[in-house]
């Protein structure tokens, strides 16, 4: 009985992609975000799969606000028109990975590390518009709002190794973006 659902699985997905081929696309953006901490650079790519009005792919980026971290995350468009020039919606999920060379110099009297930093829950959704002379290259602006957390483990310089301070940072702001699709 499964391998008939799997046969008909297969089948309509095929019977999909003759009605609507699915192609590869690329989508490049630089931007900005700002937040109470200031505002700073943010740089992306996302890699995926266009079906119709709809976009899915993985993306990752390099996000420089309150200190630089490597979001990883998956990426959802859906183009509100079926013309070269449309508004869209996207939404971006995922995990965020600290990355600062910074903390590398502070080192307990052992020669362990001082702060421990754990990977966070990543999002950032938004509208923006994409258009295009009707070919595969579009250009896109977006406006969304955006948070990536951190978790630090800071450990005791003086006391025991089990004294350690964690801090949560949970950093939202507001999110500036324009790139390439192709």
């Amino acid at each position: 009985m499964k391998y008939l659902y799997t046969i008909l699985f297969l089948l309509f997905a095929l019977l999909i992609q003759a009605q609507n081929p699915v192609h590869f696309q690329t989508i490049n953006a630089a931007g900005v975000v700002h937040g109470k901490n200031g505002t700073e650079l943010l740089v992306q790519s996302v890699n995926g799969a266009r079906f119709g009005t709809w976009f899915t792919g993985l993306g990752v980026g390099i996000d420089w606000y309150y200190f630089r971290s490597v979001p990883l995350f998956l990426s959802v468009r859906k183009d509100f028109l079926q013309k070269s020039s449309t508004p869209f919606a996207y939404l971006d999920l995922g995990a965020n990975f600290f990355w600062d060379d910074a903390y590398d110099d502070y080192k307990l009297p052992d020669g362990s590390p001082m702060f421990h930093h754990y990977p966070g829950f990543y999002y950032d959704a938004g509208f923006g518009y994409s258009g295009s002379d009707g070919g595969r290259l579009a250009a896109f602006f977006t406006i969304g709002f955006c948070q990536k957390n951190i978790k630090e483990k800071e450990r005791s310089f003086w006391g025991s190794p089990d004294d350690f301070i964690i801090t949560r940072y949970m950093l939202r702001r507001l999110s500036l973006k324009a790139g390439l699709s192709f």
